[in-house]
């Protein structure tokens, strides 16, 4: 399967009196580097960006808002389903879906990487590629039925696995117009861990005569006690990414159904 998911006409509410083409003062960015702090062994080298003209910066504020040219963005995902029908006591499906994306935003988990949503100023395309945030994702789902021949019991396993979250690393910067944070590198450079969940159904049927049954199950929920980090958060003052394991722990379920 292919699935195209597209955004056109995207609008911002920005300030018409400071349009993308007054943003053409040269500026030179130099990057601190992961500690935040410039002139250490780990400075990045320097970034182009752009302050804003003086004699624009100088007009009043006038809000608005509008449709920002060139912000189209763009999902394309590929999927591969394979089902073995239930026969034989057991049944399985998998699937594999693989996403590339290429779209404007601004922020991400929570995280500002950039001052504005859209294409509305030159600074906002730093690290990207025309504007957008180039990266891919994507997960593989295994989950099937299996029937003892034996004392009516039933397994049912669920297994995931998919790619971590893409991060960039980020630092504030004082344009002319304002301090803002850029991006020091494009959205994907990073990752978070990618994440593997195993789910677990036992079930045990017990008939009580004609078509009266209790199911008595048991849910054993991410089996393997994964704790990958799935969330980040820039710490205060600096650019280390601090993780958010918020992945559950270990969690079990016990519980009846009656069916009639």
């Amino acid at each position: 399967g292919f699935v195209w998911r597209g955004q056109r006409q995207r609008y911002e509410r920005v300030n018409i009196n400071q349009p993308y083409e007054a943003f053409k003062v040269p500026v030179t960015i130099h990057d601190p580097g992961p500690d935040n702090i410039r002139g250490t062994s780990d400075d990045g080298g320097t970034i182009q960006g752009f302050n804003l003209d003086p004699a624009v910066r100088a007009l009043p504020i006038v809000n608005m808002q509008v449709n920002v040219p060139n912000s189209d963005s763009d999902f394309y995902t590929w999927e591969l389903t394979g089902t073995k029908r239930f026969s034989s006591r057991w049944s399985l499906v998998a699937t594999f879906a693989h996403t590339w994306v290429r779209e404007f935003e601004n922020a991400y988990f929570g995280n500002t990487v950039k001052q504005y949503n859209l294409r509305v100023t030159p600074n906002d395309e730093i690290n990207t590629v025309d504007g957008r945030h180039h990266f891919t994702t994507w997960q593989a789902k295994l989950h099937g039925t299996w029937e003892s021949p034996f004392w009516d019991i039933k397994l049912t396993p669920i297994l995931r696995h998919q790619s971590g979250q893409p991060q960039g690393r980020t630092f504030q910067f004082a344009f002319n117009y304002g301090t803002q944070r850029v991006l020091a590198e494009p959205l994907g450079t990073l990752r978070q861990d990618n994440i593997t969940l195993l789910d677990i159904r036992a079930e045990k049927g017990i008939r009580l005569g004609g078509d009266r049954r209790i199911g008595v199950f048991l849910d054993i929920f991410n089996a393997f006690n994964a704790n990958a980090e799935q969330n980040i958060t820039l710490s205060s003052g600096s650019n280390f990414l601090r993780p958010s394991n918020i992945v559950p722990p270990r969690i079990a379920r016990f519980g009846a159904k009656f069916e009639w």
